[in-house]
């Protein structure tokens, strides 16, 4: 079952136990009264409908796809639970974008969960880890917006999953010695960068990037990390992450 078509099993289970109250004009002579129509709409009736359906994303949501070597929290101003997040996104980037990434980024808050505990996971995990449907987005940024991104992330005391390619030091409230596959920072440069369309279209005070050329693809985040467990636990490999040298506080 597809992830998109979970969630809006799950959406639609919601909806369906809510009763809601309208207001309504009625016109009693442009209606007829169906004698069966109790019966159709039957909690019973509702819930045999459903049923099928709830016990198969139960099954689903339940179904562990590979394993976590050890403990990864989501910590500031970096952690393995970060780096992680960060690198799947840089490689998913490529892969469906067709072309160089020079780095990835994703924000703290879109991570909704502390820690993800060592041994099995599970998609309904996942879901708990990155709830939203928020695609895959490619963007192109100046060298200027890549400072503005970091002196963002800065002022937020970090914690932002970025791909193994970034190297910044968050000084105070802004960002410096940004290094980018090991070069520093070039305000005339052209970057490509993989992230999400909720950050593109200017989420979590990213308002700048609203206007940068874009490119969206038909992928969920939420799906390419399924897809990087699934794709390790093929291979017998565990996820796993260095926790440290990307994102640090000058001492």
């Amino acid at each position: 079952m597809s992830g998109l078509l979970i969630w809006t099993l799950m959406i639609f289970m919601l909806s369906s136990c809510t009763r809601k109250m309208h207001q309504a004009s009625v016109r009693p002579n442009l209606y007829q009264i169906d004698n069966n129509l109790d019966t159709i709409r039957s909690v019973g009736n509702l819930e045999g409908m459903i049923a099928p359906f709830r016990d198969s994303m139960e099954i689903e949501m339940g179904s562990v796809i590979g394993y976590i070597e050890s403990e990864m929290p989501r910590k500031q101003p970096e952690s393995t639970l970060t780096h992680w997040m960060g690198d799947l996104t840089y490689t998913a980037g490529k892969k469906y974008s067709g072309k160089e990434i020079d780095f990835a980024f994703l924000n703290h808050g879109g991570i909704r969960v502390s820690y993800v505990a060592a041994g099995p996971i599970t998609v309904g995990k996942v879901f708990e880890i990155m709830p939203f449907d928020n695609l895959l987005t490619v963007l192109t940024l100046t060298g200027e917006e890549v400072q503005m991104l970091f002196d963002l992330i800065a002022y937020k005391n970090g914690g932002w999953p970025v791909s193994k390619q970034v190297y910044v030091e968050l000084d105070g409230e802004e960002a410096v010695n940004i290094r980018i596959h090991g070069e520093y920072l070039k305000a005339d440069k052209l970057y490509t960068v993989a992230t999400t369309s909720f950050l593109a279209e200017g989420g979590d005070g990213l308002d700048f990037l609203k206007k940068v050329p874009r490119t969206d693809y038909p992928v969920f985040i939420r799906d390419i990390i399924i897809e990087d467990i699934k794709s390790k636990n093929a291979l017998g490999e565990k996820i796993s992450a260095t926790g440290t040298g990307r994102m640090v506080r000058p001492q």
